[in-house]
């Protein structure tokens, strides 16, 4: 060979050591869309940056650039998915609405969309339960229930734009449900499937023996459980005190005392579960009463502890919901709202009540008591009522998006002090995983730095997530995680 020849190939050698190759990184992330791809379908599977990075974000403070985004056609799509993120060890977050103020909807795994599923709204038994399947939006679900009269228990702030998967996976309650008609309370039957792809719907009949046969594990657990807690009376009586207040730090462990079959256990378990136990593919839950006359009043007070002093008593005279609002609040408030503004910003606080009532004459008859009750409070006026519901309505969003906008502020004000203390230990909301379905009234906390969030590794066949990450630029601030829950509660 000539030596031109010779220098020609090896220089074709050395070109062709230096052709890079495909990274490990990059032939994993071509198998996992691709198995995406076979599990639902190219188009529904979105991987580039422009597609992602628009589902970085929720409501909350948080940005996480998901690997990958499928967006949900059908349940039968949801065990395939599973078990993708099981073989290629990835986390799966399912998101709804994506109104979450705690960053329950991002992940950087595989972000399952459930948005785009069909929506399901069936009316059954004249109004007293309702099928809802997850992309249903709180609002229409009302809306449709309406003609009966009758609504969902949830009202979380954000009713008009979540979504009911999750409105129960964050077990939301609202200004007027509170505990009692919370998504726990009001739920009726749930078909879920668990990350082994089991299909379990709890209204069946037989839903206890189809998952002692497809399930054995979880249904021996949930028993040992249950039993484990009714062998020591201090730990149920514990467990039944702190679930008859709002709460929904960790799991719903009141499931094990309340119910006794373990169908019934795991549906209730997955209520408040975020997506961390399986996927709520269809619920049915019970309707409460739309009183049809209400009165609503905004009181003033001159500071926050009057205004709480007076919660009990306005409570005993039959008060639907109290909303509190504090100066920041009230600093958002429309002129057109108030009849005194010279007091705000000078630490005033103010609550806003509503009374219902089935009938216009016990409307009537009860005004009277609520206004010797509401006279005897030290309000800074005269506080005046309205029954016209436009009026009502007016008041309530305001309150709830002023609520809103507080709640971002101390947020922001928050990560704003972290940037000048490197050394603060101070709390931040904690997102977790699964559905969203945040706002200034749902009955959720805010998870803070202290606390542990609910996991499960994608190789135990379920879904979890490294922590998100803040839009801003890294903090010094400290993240301190310890084995124990610590909660706040929040106006979402």
């Amino acid at each position: 060979m000539s030596a031109d020849g010779s220098a020609n190939g090896q220089h074709a050698l050395v070109e062709l050591r230096r052709k890079p190759k495909p990274s490990r990184e990059r032939a994993s992330r071509d198998a996992l869309l691709e198995a995406l791809e076979r599990a639902s379908s190219p188009s529904r599977v979105l991987a580039r940056p422009i597609d992602v990075v628009a589902y970085a974000s929720d409501a909350s403070f948080y940005r996480l650039v998901p690997r990958a985004v499928v967006q949900l056609a059908s349940e039968e799509e949801v065990p395939a998915l599973f078990r993708i993120a099981r073989e290629h060890r990835i986390p799966l977050t399912f998101r709804a609405g994506g109104t979450s103020l705690s960053g329950q909807a991002v992940t950087d795994g595989i972000l399952v969309d459930t948005s785009k599923y069909p929506s399901r709204i069936d009316v059954e038994e004249g109004g007293r339960h309702v099928r809802v399947g997850p992309s249903a939006i709180g609002g229409r679900v009302n809306a449709t229930l309406a003609s009966f009269g009758r609504r969902i228990g949830p009202d979380p702030a954000s009713i008009d734009a979540c979504m009911m998967g999750g409105i129960l996976a964050n077990n939301a309650s609202g200004m007027c449900c509170g505990v009692e008609h919370n998504a726990y309370h009001t739920l009726a039957s749930m078909r879920l499937v668990l990350p082994s792809g089991v299909v379990l719907d709890t209204s069946r009949p037989d839903a206890d023996a189809k998952l002692e046969h497809d399930a054995p594990h979880v249904h021996e657990k949930l028993l040992a459980l249950r039993a484990r807690i009714l062998a020591d009376p201090e730990l149920e009586a514990r467990i039944r005190a702190k679930y008859r207040i709002k709460n929904t730090t960790g799991y719903s462990l009141n499931a094990l005392v309340d119910h006794d079959t373990p169908a019934q256990i795991l549906a209730h378990l997955m209520i408040g579960s975020e997506g961390t136990l399986g996927y709520v593919a269809e619920a049915v839950l019970r309707t409460i009463p739309e009183l049809p006359f209400k009165r609503t009043g905004l009181l003033f007070f001159a500071n926050a502890a009057d205004a709480f002093a007076s919660v009990p008593a306005l409570a005993r005279a039959g008060a639907r919901a109290v909303e509190f609002m504090d100066d920041a609040c009230l600093r958002t408030v429309p002129p057109s709202l108030l009849t005194n503004t010279k007091w705000l910003g000078s630490g005033a606080a103010a609550l806003l009540v509503e009374y219902g009532y089935e009938t216009e004459s016990e409307l009537r008859a009860e005004s009277p008591l609520v206004d010797a009750v509401v006279v005897a409070q030290p309000t800074t006026e005269p506080a005046s009522f309205t029954t016209d519901p436009s009026s009502a309505r007016a008041f309530g969003r305001f309150a709830r998006a002023s609520s809103l906008r507080s709640a971002q502020r101390s947020v922001r004000a928050k990560r704003s002090s972290s940037k000048t203390s490197p050394s603060l230990r101070h709390d931040r909301p904690m997102p977790s995983r699964g559905f969203a379905c945040s706002s200034p009234s749902t009955a959720t906390t805010t998870r803070s730095c202290s606390a542990t969030r609910k996991t499960a590794t994608a190789t135990s066949c379920s879904s979890s997530r490294s922590r998100p990450r803040p839009r801003s630029p890294a903090t010094s601030a400290s993240w301190a995680l310890s084995p124990t829950w610590s909660s706040r509660t929040t106006a979402r």
